[in-house]
């Protein structure tokens, strides 16, 4: 059973209930900061125009909004921050949201040591383990308060 989470819509109504699951965009104060939704679990903003708004308890009915422009501009350096310190490739982007991609490493220190104690045998599972590697997708969201934001799916 769900326990009792203060939901906010975007649209600015707040729902309380013992059982309504959270849905892909809706807001959660947790007592320190603000969390959104991703559609799997509670994310943090990965970057903003105002930090300390997403610390204070007052919610996005507060929360000033910034025009398209700027909204892009902050959408642009989250991703620019994100592709330096993450090594991701841009493969969609628009005005308000853009997909990355982050190719999964396989641990060659274990492979290698694997390769060893089996004499060689484990190289096959170490070359399709680095040949099937699969990636990481992740959309960045900025929303209409300047806030950058999470959405993970994996392939």
């Amino acid at each position: 059973m769900a326990r009792p989470v203060l939901l906010t819509r975007p649209e600015g109504a707040d729902v309380a209930t013992a059982t309504q699951k959270p849905v892909l965009g809706d807001y959660h104060y947790d007592g320190r900061r603000w969390l959104r939704f991703s559609g799997r679990r509670w994310q943090r903003a990965l970057y903003s125009c105002d930090p300390a708004v997403l610390e204070a308890k007052a919610g996005p009915e507060a929360w000033h909004e910034v025009d398209d422009a700027e909204r892009s501009r902050l959408l642009d350096v989250a991703v620019r921050d994100r592709v330096l310190t993450t090594n991701g490739q841009v493969l969609y982007r628009d005005d308000h949201s853009a997909v990355l991609r982050h190719r999964r490493r396989p641990a060659h220190v274990a492979h290698f040591l694997s390769t060893v104690i089996t004499l060689g045998a484990w190289l096959v599972v170490w070359i399709a383990a680095t040949v099937l590697a699969g990636e990481d997708r992740v959309m960045l969201v900025v929303d209409r308060w300047g806030h950058v934001w999470p959405q993970t799916s994996t392939r």
